[in-house]
């Protein structure tokens, strides 16, 4: 039976910036924090090229200005470079003429320092909205992979329009919406899509609801970001035991998962190799 196509996609920020840590570790607090996003990088690199698969990078433009040389030898490695925004500010917290320069900010570092360009956007938490597909049409992106339908989620947004069960779509906006995937058992309906739900669940129950989603869906969705490959990282204690379990828990996995998810057949493309074949 034929399945769908697997794209790996990694969110590039840095250990610090997780939203789960943010009230120990506030925006301007960064430009005194240990930066580890190069070395961590650089082992899902090395994974990733064990299997000869491409993805797409979605990277924090507050990054690349500080490790230029980190975009280029992603760029240079084959992967596809997109936007994660400037400042990882979720995006209901900032004005409209904010986001706009957010999103028209972070792509120009990015297409500067790769000298390609960017067409995908992610946005910091899954804080996906209509006005903010708008403004990344107006900005130039084609596609976005923003849209995380968990739910009971605090922090991920809605938008509107009609997906079919896990299918893209074309906005409103003229964008090109990638929905993350959502996995059923027993009547539940859960995130499988990667992150905090990869280290948490057992890998043999997570690459099944995966093979179930592939042979269903036109593509299945995979991301990460790259402080979960580094069980190193600093400690923070946050008020909310819950965002340090989510923030920590698994970490010394990762890596081994990630290799056993690249081993699951099928045709594996970067977002924007999907993008460009999109037919609305």
């Amino acid at each position: 039976m034929k399945t769908g196509t697997l794209c790996i996609t990694v969110d590039v920020e840095d250990w610090f910036q997780s939203e789960n840590l943010r009230e120990a570790h506030p925006p301007g607090s960064w430009q005194d924090r240990e930066l580890r996003v190069e070395a961590s990088v650089n082992r899902v690199l090395e994974v990733l090229a064990e299997s000869d698969v491409k993805g797409t990078f979605f990277i924090l433009g507050w990054i690349a200005e500080r490790i230029p040389a980190l975009v280029r030898t992603i760029a240079g490695a084959g992967h596809e470079i997109a936007s994660h925004g400037h400042g990882h500010i979720i995006n209901y917290s900032m004005k409209e003429e904010e986001i706009r320069r957010d999103v028209t900010v972070s792509k120009r570092i990015l297409e500067d320092l790769s000298g390609t360009e960017v067409i995908g956007y992610r946005a910091p938490c899954f804080s996906v909205s209509d006005g903010l597909l708008d403004l990344l049409a107006e900005a130039g992106y084609r596609y976005d992979s923003s849209l995380n339908p968990f739910a009971i989620h605090d922090r991920y947004g809605k938008i509107s329009g009609t997906l079919s069960p896990g299918g893209p779509f074309r906005h409103r906006s003229g964008i090109i919406e990638y929905p993350m995937p959502m996995g059923s058992f027993l009547g539940m309906r859960f995130p499988i899509s990667g992150g905090g739900y990869f280290r948490l669940f057992p890998y043999r129950f997570f690459s099944a609801m995966v093979f179930r989603y592939l042979k269903a869906n036109e593509v299945y969705i995979f991301y990460m970001h790259p402080w979960e490959v580094d069980p190193l990282q600093p400690k923070t204690r946050v008020k909310n035991p819950g965002h340090t379990f989510r923030h920590y828990h698994g970490l010394a996995g990762t890596l081994g998962k990630l290799r056993r998810l690249l081993t699951i057949p099928g045709e594996k493309k970067t977002l924007g190799e999907m993008a460009v074949g999109f037919q609305s």
